[in-house]
């Protein structure tokens, strides 16, 4: 057996366990309160479980393409790449961020960093006349934010009936 992409073997470990954690953690969710009186679907530390199990088994198949049973190698090193780097950042500063300006602005922001940061890779790798203009590319990536950030925002309080303010 051996490692064939060692980006995808690392990210499965660190999937698994980061998933491992969230499923097994006493402590992971505080100060959040859900409408007293009315019914609701589960306690909210059964959504952050549940968010461990599926980290752990998409984990799975990222492990499995990642190894090689025939002895094929990855013949290059692991490489971090700025992407990673600011994606790592951004989820870091959303911790804080939503403790101090909560969760709906806080979406947003995580939210239209990430479109930002991999709208931009993406929009490097194309040719020159397919490239949208930057106007619109900033436009695009703010309208998908705050929908993403308005249908979860909808979907908690409403159906799930968690209280952010």
């Amino acid at each position: 057996m051996a490692i064939r992409k060692r980006n995808d073997f690392i990210l499965s470990i660190l999937s698994f366990a980061i998933g491992l954690f969230l499923f097994a953690s006493e402590s992971t969710v505080s100060g959040v309160m859900l409408f007293v009186g009315l019914p609701f679907l589960a306690e909210p530390r059964t959504f952050i479980q549940g968010i461990g199990i599926l980290l752990m088994v998409f984990s799975i198949p990222l492990f499995l393409k990642s190894i090689s049973l025939k002895g094929e190698r990855d013949s290059g090193k692991f490489r971090l790449k700025k992407e990673t780097i600011i994606t790592l950042i951004a989820l870091l500063l959303f911790v804080p961020a939503y403790e101090l300006i909560g969760f709906p602005i806080a979406s947003f922001l995580l939210t239209f960093c990430l479109s930002v940061v991999y709208g931009l890779c993406e929009e490097s790798q194309r040719e020159e006349h397919e490239r949208t203009s930057k106007k619109k590319f900033y436009l695009i990536r703010f309208v998908y934010s705050l929908v993403v950030v308005t249908v979860l925002v909808l979907v908690f309080t409403q159906i799930l009936h968690v209280k952010f303010f």
